[in-house]
């Protein structure tokens, strides 16, 4: 096979996903070479009339905070890995005249949507306005989306999920790990692959001072431990963050932890017992929950 000659050029990169995470421009060192299109992966599920395309970055807590939503209410979906250095995969959307480059889009019966909360709201009332033969689903719907709930998936967007990209670039082997994601990818190239670890974990590590600088972060693991710490006063004995119901809030706090599972700073957070407890009863009531 002929390999494809590479020119490095410099150039302002965004690395990751939505928040604080894409909006990080450096000038880093980038391969320019022709990728393939990263080939969708289809979540089979039953309930929903919906036709649902994702495009995402695994790591992205604001993509995986839209996959637990889908996922919760066994929505049918395909999913496609932009690729982070050349985002050759994405759709770029028109927003406001220019191209859109973040993540995640959807695009939900035809139509495309950016930007997570967004995204969810158009899911919502879609799936209020479907012709709802399972009381199991209209009773989940009416608890999963709630004020008290809508209050913490705030929380997580501005909060928690803020504090995940610090803690996990805090160090090259820590932020080499987590651009480990990108062999997962089945239909990058090797070279896709390796120059995505490579080049994106150097750019997240040496982002990771401005983005400090600019939320205010003086300790990025005490400060992660300090918004576990509120999760969990509030939690107290309560199955739930707001007592036995799963709500939005619960289903956006897993999916930011779920955006670094097997990571170092997963593995710490975890060893808090109670919230490891709380995890894995959410993932369980994720994966359980049937509306047959």
């Amino acid at each position: 096979r002929k390999i494809k000659k590479m020119f490095l050029t410099t150039r302002a990169t965004s690395v990751l996903c939505s928040k604080g995470f894409e909006r990080v421009s450096i000038p880093i060192l980038t391969a320019t070479f022709v990728t393939k299109k990263f080939s969708s992966t289809t979540t089979s599920t039953k309930g929903s009339e919906l036709s649902v395309s994702l495009y995402q970055y695994e790591i992205c807590p604001f993509s995986c905070k839209v996959r637990a939503v889908l996922d919760y209410f066994k929505v049918p979906y395909s999913k496609t890995e932009i690729n982070p250095l050349t985002k050759s995969n994405h759709p770029k959307p028109l927003v406001d005249g220019k191209p859109y480059r973040k993540v995640p889009v959807a695009v939900i019966n035809g139509e495309t949507f950016v930007e997570s909360g967004r995204i969810i709201e158009v899911l919502q009332q879609k799936l209020s306005t479907q012709q709802i033969s399972s009381v199991n689903r209209k009773s989940s719907l009416e608890t999963i989306f709630t004020q008290e709930g809508a209050k913490w998936m705030d929380w997580a967007d501005k909060k928690l999920m803020v504090l995940l990209f610090p803690n996990i670039t805090r160090s090259f082997p820590e932020s080499w790990a987590a651009f480990s994601y990108v062999w997962r990818a089945p239909n990058f190239s090797f070279m896709d692959k390796l120059s995505s670890q490579c080049i994106g974990a150097l750019a997240m590590f040496f982002a990771q001072g401005k983005i400090k600088k600019k939320y205010g972060i003086d300790d990025e693991r005490e400060a992660l431990q300090g918004a576990i710490k509120e999760f969990l006063d509030v939690l107290g004995e309560k199955k739930f963050i707001t007592g036995d119901n799963l709500t939005i809030g619960d289903l956006c706090v897993f999916a930011a932890f779920r955006s670094i599972e097997g990571l170092q700073t997963f593995n710490d957070s975890m060893k808090v017992q109670k919230l490891d407890q709380w995890y894995q009863r959410t993932k369980k009531e994720i994966a359980q929950l049937s509306f047959d």
